[in-house]
């Protein structure tokens, strides 16, 4: 094989990869904000189905009970106030029992721990 023909060969591939790579679009503006709203429409469904079914199978009973599944789970109460809809001081205020229950189960554990050490 002569190297002036390989070297004709690189050349081509070099020049055909450069026109395909021009050919390529990249993602705009537009596109990303698009894709964020898709994500964000995603999201908000999910809460609503979420909420949906709290209501429909016991209303503020259930919802109550959700509350506390989260707390309990660990998730933030910012999270959790966002998924209600609520700030965080509204959760702090509507819920005010499910928080007393966590700090009386808190206490429990803290006092479990300490006992045993």
């Amino acid at each position: 094989m002569e190297a002036h023909r390989l070297a004709a060969w690189r050349d081509e591939f070099l020049e055909a990869g450069k026109a395909g790579l021009k050919g390529r679009k990249t993602r705009s503006d537009e596109d990303r904000r698009l894709a964020e709203a898709e994500r964000k429409i995603g999201e908000l469904t999910m809460d609503n189905e979420i909420l949906r079914r709290i209501t429909e199978n016991g209303g503020f009973r259930s919802r109550r009970r959700s509350v506390r599944a989260m707390l309990s789970a660990g998730v933030n109460p910012a999270e959790v106030a966002r998924r209600l809809g609520h700030s965080v001081d509204m959760l702090m205020k509507v819920y005010a029992g499910v928080f007393q229950d966590e700090r009386e189960r808190a206490n429990q554990q803290l006092s479990a721990t300490f006992r045993s050490s």
